[in-house]
């Protein structure tokens, strides 16, 4: 009995030896180090036979790091006989920092002595630290662990982080199923093109490896620099490779690819198909062009520690709405290399553009048919170049250009003399842009910019043309140009619009419209106002094609008409120039070869290198003979002789005309390119007939007669006058009004009022006064001033006289009779008179009787031989108004 007794006591004491805390912490760090591992534990709680709690855990061996504030152990020892020992562990606060290769053992090796099971594993505010993994190429990465199986986790990559759920799928935790879900761009550990997207998925780890798959959503990668978004596939994982088949879009076009990872060898390749969009393309390089198209491109490309790439693209597109193809390769190894080569049209000519880039060296060349060649060098961000370059069309002639940069600063500079341009003089296009990226400034010529490459402000300065000149503002916005011009001369002004659209230019007036499109220049003119002799309008349609003209055109005026039948690059010419002296027909042709040739009358108009009139015509009263030339300035002349002694002379000084009047019209002054005539004109009056000094003042716009009147030099020739005379002693007023067409006319004297009104060419006089002894008189009539004729009739009622009168100029003629008087008579020279009285009854003119007789004047002098007189006598008539 007593040894029971002392056998209980026995194992009464050694099991409470067994929980007795010194006890069980050496028998922990003992059983530790017999395991491999180092370290310290604070504290240590419990029983040897069936759980511990350790504290103030730090543990370290057999490819696993621990710090814990607590370790809760539970296992059943009677598991050892099976070879095998069940835990249950709870860890708190923890850092697990294991290895890949601890955490996932390659098979192959000896079985171990007894297999750990977990009954139960609850991780309460549990970290774990994993290292770079060289076998399954994994990043390092920490998890934030919490619960019992399943775990929730959440991992920290470097550039993203994951979360989901891990399940263990043995007790001795060796197999893992672990459901995922996080950022694309977390696994840019493998490739640092992953840019952005969802990916979810779950993998398989246990002995035999790690199998999975997972799938993207959303995704953007960076290929080569080259972006693409949108992306969407699978990935497959499965004996150390990884497979992937992914669709998205990049550069706004379709791209597929495929991609397999051998986690193994370790190596990569991808296979990448798309067709990206020219003009995303020009974005990405920083490039706004008005461009369009697409290319096919294949990329191919393997490594691991460094990327060998290769692909090839083609395609076709259209710039500025013209096509082009474009071809090349590209390659990368060690740098970045691309060869490029592009073939097209471009409005005027076909081009070949050629580039090339390895590394940070590139360089250009480019050709076109209109004799441009361009070269451009350049390293990093350092780049010149020079060559010559053809204007556009219907520009003519080539510029030399020279331009360099720095990074995003560039400078052009552009020296072209003498550039042709139709109805231009030769153009001096010097000029300079210097920029900044987008932005750009600078002047060439008469045109300056400023703005961006996408938006361009224009402003075009006054810039001469062979006739008048031209400016205005526009836009250059996405590649196509929009301007507001305003065209100004002597002889016409009018605003154009310049539009591009789809291919070609257009142009828009209110007097017409006109396109530019596959090199055909076609015009249609409805109107067009031009001041010449008179204000005319021009009409017709005129086409430009393959360096020909056809179609017609027409002008139409009061006094100027003409019909222009185009061919080739020349016209044949015919119409009429309608004067007050009469008709001048118009006839002549156009050629490049032989130039202008005009005849009008006997006058010859030709121009080649230089305009001249030679030749003489007469037109009325007027002769002119003329041979006058103008190329870089005047030479020779020209003289005009009119009625009445008129006589004018013109010559050249250098760039001006000069014109001198003589005669009735004396003056002399500037009549091109302004004009300014001033002088006096004295009219061959009647003798008797006396006015104010007749000054005067020739512009562009008007004549002027300084206190007397103005005729304004434009649209019908509106026209005012107010001249004050005398004549013999009696003061009267001439006042007139109208246009070249028309108006009125009104004289006034003491003894009376003569009015006029309508056309010029048939002018209804009326007019009616009293003079003195013959009493009242009224008078009807008509007039052709610019032929200076008239006629009327004039009636004396208390003399009973009446007169019909007629003339031309100063020449004058009249026939009267009265009962009992007749007389005819005219005045040229002088006055001449026929007078013939039989029983004339002078009593109403104030005479206490009649008279009778014959009497006649002739060159001032007069002389009366009375009916019943012995006698007669002569004398001259006096200065007064009686006797008339």
């Amino acid at each position: 009995m007593r040894w029971g007794w002392g056998l209980f006591l026995g194992l009464l004491g050694l099991a409470l030896l067994l929980g007795f805390p010194p006890l069980l912490k050496g028998a922990v760090e003992g059983g530790l180090a017999l395991l491999g591992f180092r370290g310290e534990v604070r504290e240590v709680r419990g029983h040897l036979l069936w759980g511990l709690r350790l504290k103030g855990v730090r543990l370290e061996g057999q490819g696993l790091a621990l710090e814990a504030e607590e370790v809760d152990l539970a296992y059943d020892l009677l598991g050892l006989f099976r070879r095998e020992l069940p835990l249950s562990l709870t860890l708190r606060k923890a850092v697990v920092r294991p290895t890949w290769e601890a955490l996932v053992p390659e098979g192959g090796g000896p079985p171990p002595a007894f297999r750990l099971l977990f009954r139960s594993l609850r991780l309460e505010d549990v970290a774990v630290e994993l290292p770079r993994g060289e076998r399954l190429f994994l990043p390092p990465l920490r998890l934030t662990l919490l619960g019992e199986n399943p775990y929730r986790f959440l991992a920290r990559l470097p550039g993203g982080s994951f979360q989901g759920e891990a399940r263990a799928l043995s007790p001795d935790l060796t197999a893992w199923e672990v459901g995922f879900a996080g950022e694309v761009r977390g696994l840019s550990f493998f490739y640092e093109g992953l840019k952005g997207g969802r990916l979810s998925g779950t993998l398989r780890l246990g002995p035999q490896g790690v199998s999975g798959e997972a799938w993207v959503r959303e995704g953007a990668v960076e290929v080569v620099g080259f972006p693409l978004e949108g992306v969407e596939g699978t990935l497959r994982l499965e004996g150390g490779r990884v497979e992937a088949r992914l669709r998205g879009r990049g550069l706004e076009g379709p791209v597929a690819a495929t991609a397999e990872v051998d986690l193994k060898a370790p190596r990569y390749r991808f296979l990448v198909e798309g067709r990206p969009s020219l003009r995303a393309l020009a974005l990405h390089y920083g490039l706004a062009l008005p461009v369009e198209g697409d290319g096919r491109l294949v990329l191919e490309g393997e490594g691991w520690e460094a990327l060998r790439l290769q692909g090839a693209f083609q395609g076709e597109g259209r710039l500025l709405g013209e096509p082009f193809r474009h071809q090349g390769t590209l390659s990368f190894r060690k740098v970045f290399a691309l060869e490029a080569l592009v073939e097209g049209r471009l409005f005027d000519r076909t081009y070949t553009l050629e580039a090339g880039l390895e590394g940070g060296r590139y360089w250009g060349r480019y050709r076109d048919s209109l004799g441009s060649a361009l070269a451009l060098l350049g390293e990093g961000g350092r780049y010149e170049g020079e060559g010559r370059a053809a204007w556009p069309k219907p520009l003519e002639g080539l510029a030399a250009v020279r331009f360099q940069g720095e990074g995003s600063r560039y400078r052009v500079v552009v020296e072209g003399p003498g550039a042709r341009l139709p109805l231009f003089p030769p153009l001096d296009l010097f000029g300079e842009a210097v920029g900044e990226g987008e932005k750009v400034s600078g002047r060439l010529g008469p045109l300056a910019f400023s703005g961006t490459w996408g938006d361009l402000a224009l402003r075009l300065r006054p810039t001469p043309l062979l006739v008048g000149q031209v400016e205005g503002e526009g836009r250059l916005e996405g590649g196509r140009l929009l301007a507001d011009l305003r065209y100004t001369s002597p002889y016409a002004a009018f605003p154009v619009r310049v539009r591009q659209g789809e291919g070609a230019f257009f142009l828009e007036s209110p007097y017409g419209e006109g396109s530019y499109r596959g090199g055909v220049f076609a015009l249609r003119l409805e109107g067009l106002p031009l001041r010449l002799l008179e204000e005319a309008r021009l009409y017709g349609e005129a086409v430009y094609r393959e360096g020909a003209l056809s179609g017609a055109l027409r002008l139409e005026g009061r006094a100027l008409e003409a019909r222009a039948r185009l061919r080739g690059l020349g016209a044949d010419l015919e119409g009429r120039l309608s004067t007050p002296l009469g008709t001048l027909p118009l006839s002549g042709a156009y050629d490049p070869e032989a130039g202008l040739r005009l005849l009008a009358g006997g006058l010859r108009l030709t121009y080649r290198e230089a305009l001249r009139l030679a030749g003489e015509a007469a037109l009325g009263g007027f002769r002119l003979r003329a041979d006058l030339a103008y190329g870089e300035g005047f030479s020779g002349w020209a003289s005009l002789e009119g009625p009445l002694g008129l006589r004018g002379r013109l010559w050249g000084e250098g760039g001006r005309l000069l014109l001198a009047l003589s005669g009735p019209v004396e003056g002399e002054g500037e009549v091109f390119p302004g004009l300014a005539l001033s002088g006096r004109i004295l009219p061959p009056w009647p003798e008797g007939l006396a006015t104010p000094p007749l000054a005067f003042r020739l512009t562009r716009e008007a004549l002027e007669l300084p206190g007397v009147g103005r005729v304004e030099l434009s649209g019908r020739y509106p026209f005012l006058l107010d001249l004050p005379f005398r004549y013999r002693g009696v003061e009267g007023r001439l006042r007139a009004q109208g246009d070249l067409e028309g108006g009125s006319v009104a004289l006034s004297t003491p003894f009376g009022a003569l009015r006029g009104a309508g056309a010029w060419r048939g002018l209804a006089l009326e007019g009616s006064g009293d003079l003195p002894a013959l009493g009242p008189w009224t008078l009807k009539g008509e007039a052709d001033l610019f032929a200076l004729a008239y006629r009327g009739e004039a009636a004396l009622p208390r003399a009973g006289l009446a007169l019909e009168l007629s003339g031309k100029g100063k020449a004058l003629r009249f026939t009267g009779e009265a009962p009992g008087l007749a007389l005819a008579g005219g005045y040229g020279e002088g006055l001449a008179l026929n007078l013939s009285a039989r029983g004339y009854d002078l009593a109403p003119s104030g005479f206490p009787q009649g008279f009778g007789g014959t009497g006649a004047s002739r060159g001032g002098g007069f002389g009366w031989k009375p009916l019943t007189a012995r006698r007669s006598w002569r004398g001259r008539p006096s200065s007064g108004p009686a006797s008339s």
